[in-house]
């Protein structure tokens, strides 16, 4: 029985020397094929990474134009206060003119009728158109300086949004520039993935030649014993 046992046994290590070999191959494949689904999606996360960057950096452009805008808006509305202003007071100088033609007039009405111009009811008369004639530039002053105060009014709030935007500018270059040192510490995981790449692959071959190895001494070992028994008489 000794003799078939042997060769029996020789067959099996044969056969389980090469199962092993198959496994520690597909093991160290499987592990391989692991690792680089790994590597995939850190580029991939990278990538996102990089994206987020760009759309960061081009939301800080646009808030920084969309500053630009709201000082250009709060100059215009500043020109347009003092604008407001000035053509008030024109208006005010024009009415005061009209008011004093007016009072000369009827100073010289007075006269041509022979009233006493420097007395009574003629002064009187002319009083009240003086003060109806300040009345009159008060007003004109007045509504000029509401339509000038509303234009400075303007001019704050589009002061404070380009405050605003200069700022939102700044956050989003910040979250640009995070987003841009994210994508570099994520694709420094790249070199421990192609190392642990590389690793695997050297085991699986480790696990291979070691299966291969362990089969063969254990064949020399049967075989020795065969020898010894007489299972191999031309040995």
């Amino acid at each position: 029985m000794g003799g078939p046992m042997a060769a029996i046994g020789i067959g099996a290590n044969i056969a389980g020397g090469i199962f092993g070999a198959m496994g520690a191959k597909n093991k160290a494949k499987g592990d391989a094929l692991n690792i680089q689904g790994q590597m995939l999606q850190t580029m991939g996360q990278a990538y996102q990474l990089d994206m987020q960057a760009a759309e960061y950096g081009t939301r800080a452009n646009m808030s920084d134009y969309q500053a630009g805008v709201a000082k250009i808006n709060r100059d215009i509305a500043l020109q347009q206060a003092d604008y407001a202003l000035a053509v008030g007071d024109v208006e005010a100088q024009k009415k005061g003119m009209e008011w004093r033609s007016a009072i000369a007039s009827a100073k010289a009405y007075q006269a041509s009728s022979g009233l006493n111009v420097n007395t009574g009811s003629a002064v009187d008369v002319r009083a009240s158109m003086v003060e109806l004639g300040t009345y009159d530039q008060t007003v004109i002053r007045s509504n000029a300086a509401k339509v000038a105060w509303g234009y400075d009014i303007e001019a704050t709030q589009n002061e404070a949004q380009s405050a605003l935007y200069t700022m939102q500018a700044g956050i989003e270059r910040m979250q640009a520039t995070a987003a841009t040192e994210g994508a570099k510490i994520t694709r420094q995981g790249l070199g421990i993935q192609k190392q642990a790449l590389g690793v695997a692959q050297e085991a699986g071959t480790i696990g291979v030649m070691s299966s291969l190895v362990g089969a063969a001494g254990s064949v020399a070992s049967k075989w020795t014993q065969g020898t010894s028994v007489g299972l191999f008489p031309n040995a």
